[in-house]
């Protein structure tokens, strides 16, 4: 079940599946997962003792325990959309979808009611857990890239001036 949810989700070809028995899979796959506790999506902001186990995390898979004040890292993604005219023209539109994840790489809070077409920025903004964020615990941050605006909650590793080469770019980027 598992394996066809995977193969699902990367978008490969499931021919002779019938597409009710593929949804039911996929329901029960998703249901598993979503009642795992330690799959259970809690922001950074949920409570002090969360916000310094995830800072704890990031700590623990840094080489010499140096990435100490982070408690999550955010990134964009456009959701691209098919929508169907009546000549089925086939015209694009996406979704922005925020996310949040902890240093396991679990999401700590998702957000998707913004446009395609939206920044990252205006998107992130939109976000109720936004304005939960821009005040975390002094010393705490969320690592982001250059979409995002720059804020004392919110800190990039490379700025502009400091890309020197393009693993700097694409360290930031990834």
């Amino acid at each position: 079940m598992l394996q066809m949810t995977i193969a699902l989700l990367a978008e490969s070809c499931l021919r002779g599946t019938a597409v009710p028995s593929i949804y039911m899979v996929m329901y029960d796959v998703m249901n598993a997962i979503s009642q795992c506790p330690e799959r259970r999506i809690g922001a950074p902001t949920e409570s002090r003792q969360n916000t310094f186990q995830l800072a704890d995390g990031f700590t623990e898979i840094s080489k010499d325990n140096i990435l100490t004040v982070y408690v999550g890292c955010i990134d964009g993604w456009v959701c691209e959309v098919r929508a169907s005219s009546a000549d089925e023209v086939p015209d694009r539109y996406g979704v922005s979808v925020q996310a949040i994840c902890d240093s396991l790489w679990r999401f700590t809070g998702y957000c998707f009611d913004s446009p395609g077409k939206m920044g990252y920025s205006i998107a992130f903004n939109k976000w109720k857990l936004s304005n939960v964020i821009m005040v975390l615990l002094a010393g705490l941050y969320i690592i982001r890239d250059n979409a995002y605006l720059l804020s004392n909650s919110l800190l990039v590793l490379f700025n502009n001036l400091k890309i020197k080469s393009k693993a700097h770019y694409d360290y930031n980027f990834f």
